[in-house]
């Protein structure tokens, strides 16, 4: 299972926190808000699901690197996770910054984003 990277946010548990003001990255920030509420509510979040089916360039271009160079997945979904700072002892002894903890499947699987997409 890949994991998909953009530029900014968490994500790599061993990468160090970027500066975030005053420059808000609009993917990564609009990410963070739809995480708040249901996917219903973000169907954004579900048409970037279905851009990254198709291998969209420009879409993929948002992530850092290409996770899909060659061809786009078979399959996708959107793992939600809540994110703490590591103490200090634990980032010396790991080089880890984060922690995380999932919380559940914000989009639990391609063919249910499609769906969604295409419904009235």
């Amino acid at each position: 299972m890949e994991n998909l990277q953009i530029p900014h946010p968490r994500g790599d548990l061993a990468r160090r926190p970027t500066w975030g003001a005053p420059h808000q990255p609009r993917l990564d920030r609009q990410l963070w808000f739809a995480a708040l509420g249901p996917p219903e509510q973000n169907p954004w979040v579900l048409s970037l699901c279905e851009h990254l089916l198709r291998g969209t360039s420009e879409v993929l271009a948002l992530f850092a690197p290409n996770p899909f160079p060659t061809k786009p997945p078979r399959n996708i979904r959107v793992v939600r996770y809540e994110y703490h700072f590591t103490e200090a002892a634990s980032r010396a002894r790991t080089g880890q910054w984060w922690r995380r903890t999932p919380l559940d499947f914000y989009v639990p699987s391609a063919a249910a984003a499609v769906t969604l997409l295409s419904a009235p």
